[in-house]
C-alpha cells in the first residue's frame, strides 16, 4: 500500500514510482474508500522516484492540492498525510529540518517518523501547500524521513510521457505463451534482456524459464 494526491481536478494524481513500478497492477482509491478506474499512468519518471496516474473521476472533479511555488524552508512545520503501515489516512507532523544530498539527488530531510505507505505522500504545510512527495524512512532513525522536492513533480506535469494501463501492467512481463516458468522467480524481459527477480523455489534458490518453442528438424546448430 502506498499513498498519492490530487495534482489536478481533471484526475492526476501524484506518487512514487517505487508505489506503482512498471509492470505491476494497481488500485486507486479515495480517502473515502471510493474506488477510481485507471486509465493510464500520465507521467514517469524512475530516476526521480516520481508518477502521476490519470483517473477516471466520472465527471466529478477531484480536489487538488495547491502546489507551492518557492523552496520549502528549513525549520518549517509540516504535515505527511498516508497509510503508514497500511493505518489509512494518517497525518503525522513534524520539521522539514535540512537538505540532504542522497545519491546524487536533493532530498528534503524530515523530523518526523516516516514507514512503509506514507510513500507517494504530500509534504505540506500549514497553508496546505504541498512542498514535497514522501518517499522513504531513515534506515539509522525511526524519526527521520526524506521527501521528494515538489519541483522535481513540474516538468513530468508540463512534458507527460503517458502509458495506458493496459499496457503499463504488461510492461517487462515474460510471454507465456512461449516461456514456461519452473520453480518460481518473477522473470522479466526487458532491452531484449531476461532477467529474474527474487529467488525461485529450487534447490538452491534455482528457478528456471523454457523456451516452449518446437526444437527444429535435425541436422541442427546450437548457438
Amino acid at each position: 500500500m502506498g499513498t498519492g494526491f490530487v495534482v489536478s481536478s481533471d484526475g492526476l494524481i501524484a506518487t512514487n514510482f517505487h508505489v506503482i513500478e512498471e509492470g505491476r497492477a494497481f488500485t486507486v482509491e479515495t480517502s473515502a474508500g471510493i474506488a477510481l478506474p485507471i486509465v493510464a499512468v500520465h507521467a514517469s519518471d524512475a530516476a526521480n522516484d516520481l508518477a502521476i496516474i490519470r483517473v477516471d473521476t466520472k465527471g466529478a472533479p477531484l480536489p487538488a492540492l495547491e502546489l507551492a511555488d518557492g523552496d520549502a524552508e528549513q525549520g518549517m512545520r509540516v504535515l505527511a498525510f498516508g497509510n503508514p503501515l497500511g493505518l489509512q489516512n494518517s497525518v503525522v507532523e513534524g520539521i522539514l529540518s535540512a537538505k540532504q544530498m542522497v545519491k546524487g539527488r536533493e532530498l528534503l530531510q524530515l523530523a518526523m517518523p516516516v514507514e512503509r505507505g506514507n510513500s507517494g505522500g504530500p509534504l505540506v504545510d500549514l497553508q496546505g501547500r504541498v512542498h514535497g512527495i514522501v518517499n522513504m524512512k531513515s534506515a539509522i532513525d525511526d524519526n527521520l524521513g526524506f521527501a521528494i522536492p515538489i519541483r522535481r513533480l513540474l516538468p513530468l506535469m508540463e512534458s507527460p510521457n503517458p502509458v495506458l494501463i493496459e499496457r503499463w501492467v504488461r510492461v517487462g512481463k515474460i510471454n507465456r505463451e512461449r516461456w514456461q516458468i519452473l520453480f518460481g522467480a518473477d522473470w522479466q524481459e526487458r532491452a531484449g534482456r531476461i532477467t529474474a527477480n527474487g529467488t525461485g523455489t529450487g534447490f538452491g534458490g534455482r528457478s528456471l524459464l523454457l523456451w516452449q518453442a518446437e526444437a527444429p528438424e535435425i541436422p541442427f546448430e546450437i548457438a
